[in-house]
């Protein structure tokens, strides 16, 4: 007999009352964004090999709008979920610990791990601003892709992208939002990791040094971009 869908949504409700699953489902949904970082990263750096690279990867993204808006829903959908359950989890921990410390002391707790919750914040509101600078391309229609041709007659990504990062305001605010995820991500890897039972107490600071060189590697290589522009290394 097949399952009714009120049970199914009563179902999911009760695992998502459990506080593992909780975190579970939200290191999942973590790796599943840390993925993403990867592959775009992949498309962003096609700049650096001119306008023939970048213009090539957007106009190959432009011939497949099923299935690029398909690709950007199931992440929008992992980030809104990530979102939420970081909210729901650090709002029901502080319930749980109604009184404040008179004195905090922080043991074998990080920066990035006491600020996880506003980290995620900068990162939700800056990828507002990314989309409709980037995605939408409605904040500076006059340097928008779309509106914009190259000698071939593709969108220019190319002059959009450098057009943006020459205006210093909005290159510091990417290195900002880079900087959150950043931090994010450098607690939120091995953080993960042990919520899925993949990390012991012997190799968490394996996996501890590995979360900050990712870390690392994503603020240097997405930073890199910005800071060669407005350098006019890229222009």
């Amino acid at each position: 007999m097949a399952t009714a869908p009120n049970e199914c949504t009563c179902s999911c409700l009760k695992v998502l009352d459990n506080p593992v699953a909780k975190k579970m489902l939200m290191a999942l949904t973590g790796f599943g964004l840390v993925g993403f970082l990867f592959i775009h990263l992949i498309g962003n750096m096609s700049l650096y090999a001119g306008p023939g690279g970048i213009n090539v990867y957007g106009q190959t993204l432009h011939a497949l709008p099923p299935i690029v808006w398909a690709f950007r829903g199931a992440m929008l959908l992992l980030f809104v979920i990530h979102v939420w359950l970081g909210i729901k989890v650090t709002l029901e921990n502080q319930v749980a610990r109604p009184t404040p410390y008179a004195r905090r002391e922080y043991l074998k707790v990080t920066f990035a791990s006491r600020t996880m919750i506003w980290t995620g914040a900068v990162i939700a509101l800056i990828l507002v601003y990314h989309i409709l600078h980037f995605t939408i391309q409605m904040l500076y229609p006059d340097t928008a892709a779309n509106a914009l041709k190259d000698v071939l007659g593709r969108p220019d990504v190319y002059t959009m992208v450098v057009a943006s990062f020459k205006k210093a305001g909005v290159a510091l605010l990417y290195v900002v939002w880079m900087f959150a995820v950043a931090l994010h991500v450098s607690h939120g890897f091995h953080s993960g990791l042990q919520t899925l039972g993949l990390a012991s107490e012997k190799t968490l600071p394996l996996w501890t040094r590995l979360a900050l060189c990712v870390a690392a590697f994503f603020f240097i290589a997405y930073t890199s971009i910005p800071a060669s522009i407005l350098a006019g290394m890229v222009n």
